[in-house]
């Protein structure tokens, strides 16, 4: 177990002299050792650097795999639970507030709390009617959006995942619903991709492979066409005035 938590060079080491990492590690094996058929862990990584947190997360999963026991991870972090969760539990409050698979609450969030907490980005206002396969939606600025969600008529609250939303350079294909015209105001390096903001008659924020990945080099005020499934604008109603939660 201290081969395969790297604490092997700590066997000797009285804990007086250990860093809070080490001894953070040193406490998992501790309790992994006893191999327990369900293991409780109260935030086990917040204690780490963010390299030495990411080792360790992927350490966790292997070791839960091996075992094929059932361990219980609170965290605060959303993007620690992706990286060594089955299923997650998000928690408002004290209630649970949904429970799904990372792929069901990225894509299927059940209140504007969870979106907002799943990092989901491009948040509006708009009116929706009804459609054959879902909602219509009247921007502030006069655009029309679908959506696949039903969420009944009246004021809503919709947002977009910037992962989502499809840059477009050529003018092939442009009879799909919800293609927008739109223009590059800002480019950010991020280390994983270009976060590129876009003005398509109201704010939009997407995310974009490295301009060295791209067949074509995208630059501030550039125009250009994005596609946004309709599967990807998630619809909230809102309720006496107020987004529904």
């Amino acid at each position: 177990m201290m081969d395969r938590l790297g604490i092997s060079h700590l066997e000797h080491r009285l804990p007086l002299n250990l860093s809070g990492g080490e001894k953070q590690r040193v406490a998992l094996g501790r309790a992994l050792i006893t191999e327990p058929r369900v293991l409780l862990l109260d935030e086990p990584l917040s204690a780490l650097d963010e390299n030495l947190r990411s080792h360790l997360a992927k350490d966790l999963l292997k070791i839960q795999r091996d075992s094929n026991r059932t361990f219980l991870h609170v965290c605060h972090s959303f993007e620690e639970a992706s990286s060594v969760a089955d299923r997650i539990a998000i928690m408002r409050q004290g209630f649970i507030e949904q429970v799904g698979t990372l792929r069901e609450i990225l894509t299927k969030p059940t209140s504007l709390f969870i979106a907002e907490f799943t990092r989901t980005r491009n948040f509006h206002e708009g009116i929706a009617e009804a459609a054959p396969r879902g909602c219509r939606i009247r921007t502030a600025s006069g655009l029309t959006l679908y959506s696949s969600t039903v969420a009944g008529e009246g004021p809503v609250t919709f947002c977009i995942r910037p992962e989502e939303i499809a840059l477009i350079t050529d003018s092939s294909a442009l009879k799909d619903e919800n293609l927008l015209k739109a223009r590059v105001t800002r480019i950010v390096f991020c280390p994983s991709n270009l976060e590129v903001e876009l003005d398509a008659g109201f704010p939009l924020v997407v995310y974009h492979p490295w301009q060295g990945n791209s067949s074509r080099r995208i630059a501030e005020g550039d125009n250009l066409w994005i596609r946004i499934r309709p599967e990807a604008v998630m619809v909230f109603l809102k309720k006496n005035g107020t987004s529904g939660e």
